[in-house]
């Protein structure tokens, strides 16, 4: 079983909800999960090599899905939902 890095999933994202507002999603070395610079207080539930999943405080799912390379799609189960991460350019 390959070895999960959990830097894989460390960055700086941005997406587009489906009212078109854009939105950006922080994860850092901690892996603590922040979107639009609030600190949701989401708990890592679980992590494999392409997938980083949180439980939220009012329970709902949110999950980072990558592909070979990088983190691609970020999952919301409040919303039902499903957006495309684009990188951000320094």
């Amino acid at each position: 079983m390959p070895k999960v890095d959990p830097r894989f999933f460390v960055g700086t994202w941005r997406f587009k909800d489906r009212r078109g507002r854009e939105h950006t999603i922080v994860i850092d070395p901690d892996l603590k999960l922040t979107i639009d610079e609030q600190d949701l207080s989401a708990k890592v539930s679980a992590i494999s090599r392409y997938e980083l999943s949180y439980i939220d405080k009012f329970g709902y799912k949110l999950e980072i899905r990558g592909n070979e390379a990088r983190p691609v799609k970020f999952y919301d189960e409040s919303e039902n939902d499903t957006y495309d991460l684009m990188t951000i350019s320094n």
